[in-house]
């Protein structure tokens, strides 16, 4: 299916900060903090002596009831019991009564890999798909993108791509190099931007400022959330391709997804509004956990849209509710640290106090790759084509397992592996001279050394 495209795209939107309350909205509910510490050792004594004391005195009634006639008490007290456990007893319970069973979702798990695979994601209710993201996009964005929002119904509206291909870095570089010339060489008709640190600080500003999205980007503290988070802002504001700066064009993007065969039981669109690829599919690898944050999970380093699209704001809703699950959490430890310190725990105190809310690791609530990568990625993609194939259709996560050839669903198109990761060496990727890679990654990020 070919891609609807222009030669322009509009240019950024006009924006008069409104009046806008951006206080911490709503009750999130947050990762409980590791921060129990063990008693000093004077309190684990004294509740020794306590537990033995109170074992002692328990031993002694016992025996005294059994010395003074009570055993044949105990005993009918024991038939009491027995046969009141044959006759169950309702009695008023605050709980809801208990969900029937999910046939989509059976308790041992939609794959071999069991449930806790499934738990992994975190998905929408299709039925409140749209109302979710409406009511998001009335909350935290500039009035001048909430009326852009593609929001009336799914699949979203087709819309020309515009022909524009975004990069970033922390700074300019001084001249081009092999992998930056391969995206204008093989799509000498697109406009390409550049933006470094400063640049995107002042573009987040222009087109965000005033709304609680463009006050999130100013408040992460980490240079690898403000570059995932920034991807998904371009593209919901302008639309085009976002790519790394470690990656390669192979091919024009006028050929990516070309002949995509269309899902079964899925109407697909007339055209295409977004293309993404898959990054794993560990199959049956019970290992997964260790290296991949989902089981199947889709490429986060390139990606392709049209402006407003669905996928691109709930991207952006999930980094800002993560943000403020991360400010939470900070809260919550200054507020334990100062307790720790007034007991005279400095050395406890001050561990924590090195503890930051993405070294998950050491103790954090988020890590990077859920906070803004391509966890945030999948799950915002696969809630949208859940939403879309609802309720005819009973796609999930491994709907996106075992594709070797390009994949439309809806106005979306899936490429395989091969796709955005030829010659990684894994899922069966294929190498970069394959007629279906289409992006070369040379996987050059540092930014795992300072914590995920």
């Amino acid at each position: 299916m070919s891609l609807p495209t222009t030669s322009s795209s509009p240019p950024p939107p006009l924006y008069s900060p409104p009046a806008h309350d951006t206080s911490f909205l709503g009750t999130i509910k947050h990762r409980a903090l590791p921060l129990s510490l063990p008693p000093a050792p004077a309190s684990r004594g004294r509740a020794s002596r306590r537990a033995l004391m109170g074992l002692v005195l328990v031993a002694w009634c016992v025996w005294a009831l059994w010395a003074f006639g009570g055993g044949s008490a105990l005993a009918r007290q024991d038939d009491a019991s027995a046969t009141a456990a044959e006759e169950p007893v309702l009695e008023a319970s605050d709980d809801p009564p208990p969900a029937p069973p999910d046939p989509t979702h059976p308790a041992e798990g939609l794959t071999s890999l069991g449930p806790s695979a499934d738990a992994v994601y975190s998905f929408l209710p299709p039925s409140s798909y749209l109302r979710t993201l409406r009511s998001f996009a009335a909350s935290s964005l500039p009035p001048s993108l909430q009326s852009h929002a593609a929001l009336s119904s799914l699949p979203a509206p087709l819309q020309p791509l515009p022909q524009r291909i975004w990069q970033t870095d922390a700074s300019r570089p001084k001249g081009e190099n092999s992998n930056m010339r391969s995206w204008s060489d093989a799509n000498p008709a697109w406009e390409y931007v550049f933006l470094d640190d400063a640049e995107a600080e002042r573009w987040v500003e222009q087109v965000y400022g005033g709304s609680e999205v463009g006050d999130v980007y100013k408040r992460l503290r980490r240079s690898v959330l403000k570059a995932d988070f920034l991807r998904y802002l371009v593209l919901f504001a302008h639309g085009g391709v976002y790519s790394d700066m470690d990656t390669k064009c192979l091919k024009p993007i006028q050929a990516w997804g070309r002949n995509a065969k269309p899902r079964e039981g899925v109407e697909p669109s007339s055209g295409v509004n977004v293309v993404v690829g898959i990054e794993a599919d560990v199959g049956d690898n019970p290992n997964w956990n260790k290296y991949w944050p989902r089981p199947v999970q889709v490429v986060q380093w390139t990606l392709l849209s049209s402006p407003s699209h669905p996928i691109l704001l709930d991207a952006i809703r999930r980094v800002v509710l993560a943000t403020r699950e991360a400010e939470a959490w900070e809260r919550a430890r200054a507020e334990e640290i100062e307790r720790l310190r007034g007991e005279g725990r400095i050395e406890e105190a001050e561990r924590l106090s090195g503890v930051e809310p993405w070294d998950e690791r050491r103790g954090g609530c988020c890590r990077v790759m859920d906070w803004t990568g391509p966890g945030v990625w999948t799950d915002a993609l696969l809630s949208y084509l859940i939403a879309l194939s609802s309720p005819s259709s009973s796609f999930s996560w491994p709907s996106l397992r075992n594709i070797e050839h390009p994949l439309q669903i809806g106005d979306v198109t899936v490429l395989p592996v091969t796709g955005l990761s030829p010659g990684v060496g894994n899922f069966g990727a294929r190498g970069r001279n394959d007629p279906e890679a289409m992006v070369g990654h040379d996987f050059r990020g540092g930014w795992k050394g300072e914590g995920e």
